[in-house]
């Protein structure tokens, strides 16, 4: 398994399905970091309600990534968040969104 620079955050479930990660957090993550996930082989991430910021390159590289749920409380998402995400085709924004960063979907289909 790959180190996740979390920032002192806990991943609470880290499985496999058909070879590929899905990831859950517990729910006092705050933020996902810089980095965080970057070339991870994920397919699903599920994020709780406490998350509020999306850091630079947080899932830049994983093209398995075809799910993912970004809770209402999501306020802003940096950079690259989500570069080169092939698999990501569709992706519901919350509402209480205040800013997407350049680039944050590029490469994503």
């Amino acid at each position: 398994m790959r180190d996740f620079n979390l920032h002192s955050s806990e991943i609470v479930d880290f499985t496999y399905e058909n070879g590929v990660g899905v990831i859950t957090f517990d729910n006092d993550i705050t933020q996902i970091a810089i980095d965080a996930f970057w070339d991870a082989n994920v397919t699903k991430v599920r994020l709780p309600e406490t998350v509020t910021p999306i850091g630079h390159s947080a899932f830049h590289g994983c093209g398995h990534l075809s799910k993912i749920n970004l809770p209402d409380a999501i306020t802003f998402i940096d950079g690259y968040a989500f570069a080169w995400c092939g698999n990501l085709k569709e992706i519901d924004l919350p509402e209480n969104l205040e800013n997407i960063e350049y680039w944050a979907f590029v490469g994503c289909d």
